[in-house]
């Protein structure tokens, strides 16, 4: 019974680092994802959540790197418990694959901080490149002293998830924030020209709101007053920026 428990241990640590770096929530514990891998195969949240590896380098993709990395695990278990009768020598068999699977996991990481993986910043600026933003408004035009309330979306399109996610959201010169924005996630926006939003992270395929309205003081006929809005990770900024311009009328 203890060496089912002791083999069930090494499995589980084994896929909750080959996933570690996504930071994705892993439902039912790391067991209940990979129950799902059989019925999902590569749609399931655990294969788009496994972590790069060196042998990306060789093209070879991330499914094939967990796949080394877990028959190495395998081995590793079956040299250390294999055909062990007495008491003591389990014992030292268990010493073993602790060694084992420590040294295996110090030089995985010596490893990927050689390479920069996953978290060099190659790696940071092309998962951040992927965030897309998209702003909405109440109306198209509007005249001096009216409110136009906005909508801006912030997603992940991609299969990374990606943290240390903000959102900078710039107001038009005669435009005054009405009160403090609506939230989904993070820890709010700050400023009142400039605002700057935290959005701590997006899992793979996650979009979240940012809501707020702006007091319109002054706006000619035919003027346009934008909005921006941009998402960066890390201090990377997207590519995929956006606008919206309400045009004034008398």
């Amino acid at each position: 019974m203890k060496l089912i428990l002791a083999r069930a241990r090494v499995i589980a640590t084994v896929g909750i680092t080959l996933a570690w770096a996504s930071n994705n929530w892993l439902r039912q514990t790391v067991w209940g994802e990979l129950a799902r891998v059989p019925a999902e195969l590569g749609s399931s949240r655990y294969v788009r959540s496994l972590s790069p590896t060196v042998l990306d380098r060789l093209g070879t993709g991330r499914t094939f790197g967990a796949g080394v990395a877990a028959i190495a695990a395998i081995a590793a278990v079956v040299v250390a418990f294999g055909g062990a009768p007495s008491f003591a020598l389990r014992r030292d068999k268990r010493l073993s694959i602790a060694l084992v699977a420590a040294i295996c996991l110090i030089a995985t990481a010596d490893a990927f901080a050689a390479l920069a993986y996953p978290y060099g910043r190659n790696w940071a600026a092309s998962a951040s490149v992927q965030l897309r933003t998209a702003i909405t408004a109440s109306r198209a035009t509007a005249r001096s002293g009216q409110e136009v309330d906005y909508t801006v979306t912030a997603s992940n399109p991609s299969t990374d998830n990606v943290t240390h996610v903000a959102l900078v959201i710039t107001l038009a010169p005669d435009m005054k924030l009405v009160g403090a924005p609506y939230y989904e996630r993070g820890s709010g926006c700050k400023g009142s020209i400039v605002l700057t939003c935290n959005l701590d992270f997006l899992e793979s395929e996650m979009s979240t709101l940012v809501r707020f309205g702006v007091l319109v003081t002054d706006i000619g006929l035919g003027e346009e007053k934008t909005v921006r809005a941009s998402v960066s990770s890390h201090g990377v900024a997207s590519d995929h920026s956006a606008s919206f311009a309400i045009r004034g009328v008398p």
